[in-house]
């Protein structure tokens, strides 16, 4: 059960975590969706211009990344903190029964999040262009290596 719990924790921070110099440090910005997700909406605010994207598609973009950003802010806050309690308990020999609640309710918060984020999915293709869909989707395999890689919410 004590493996259990340390391999929960370690996936819980996902490999984020620093080492700074005066000790250890929780991350900064949760990260809620699979890697595996494409990233439509940050793709085409970031891209748009260089894929060539309709202005207004371009327009539904950024009206859909205003509404899921303000959904996932205090999920993103939750997290954070739910993450910090379970670290500063982990540093300070905090009991199994401590920790495990906190973990299960991080579960939740991201799934949560990561609905939201399927939500944001499900709302680009129904609102964007065909053309400019394909745009993105092309546009994804070509850099999907360097775009998922870096940390991005939508």
């Amino acid at each position: 059960m004590k493996k259990i719990l340390i391999i929960a924790i370690a996936l819980c921070f996902n490999g984020a975590t620093a080492l700074l110099a005066e000790g250890y440090s929780v991350p900064v910005r949760a990260v809620f969706a699979s890697q595996m997700m494409p990233r439509f909406v940050g793709v085409s605010s970031i891209h748009g211009h260089e894929i060539g994207l309709s202005e207004k598609d371009s327009d539904i973009v950024s009206e859909i990344r205003g509404t899921i950003i303000a959904l996932l802010k205090p999920k993103m806050k939750r997290v954070k903190e739910l993450e910090s309690k379970v670290f500063d308990l982990s540093l300070q020999k905090g009991t199994y029964e401590q920790i495990v609640p906190l973990l299960e309710e991080i579960a939740k918060v991201k799934l949560e999040a990561s609905l939201v984020q399927l939500k944001c999915i499900e709302i680009y293709k129904d609102k964007v262009s065909d053309e400019d869909f394909e745009k993105v989707k092309a546009f994804l395999k070509t850099k999907k290596k360097d775009i998922f890689e870096h940390v991005n919410i939508i």
